[in-house]
């Protein structure tokens, strides 16, 4: 509804880097999943073209410039609150 976001395009994250083994390493955790993790080279997923960022860490400041938007819920609340969805909805 700000008239200074129409179009313009926002990061939206949580401001904790953290790597996809962490996170998957976190989702097991805080699921009591017996899943286990399994590394695959890029290009067998995704293809010789894909380029992955060393990095994973949004920059929030221009959305909380323009509207004021911050994380209200920590990670771990957020993993939880999906797991609890999908099980609620047998996803």
């Amino acid at each position: 509804e700000s008239k200074e976001s129409v179009g313009q395009a926002f990061n939206i994250g949580s401001t904790d880097e953290i790597t996809m083994a962490e996170l998957a390493q976190k989702v097991i955790k805080l699921t009591n999943s017996s899943s286990e993790i399994a590394y695959k080279k890029h290009s067998e997923v995704f293809g010789d073209n894909f380029e992955e960022p060393h990095r994973r860490l949004p920059d929030i400041s221009k959305i909380k410039k323009v509207v004021g938007w911050q994380p209200k819920q920590s990670l771990d609340e957020v993993i939880v609150e999906i797991a609890e969805y999908l099980k609620a909805n047998d996803a």
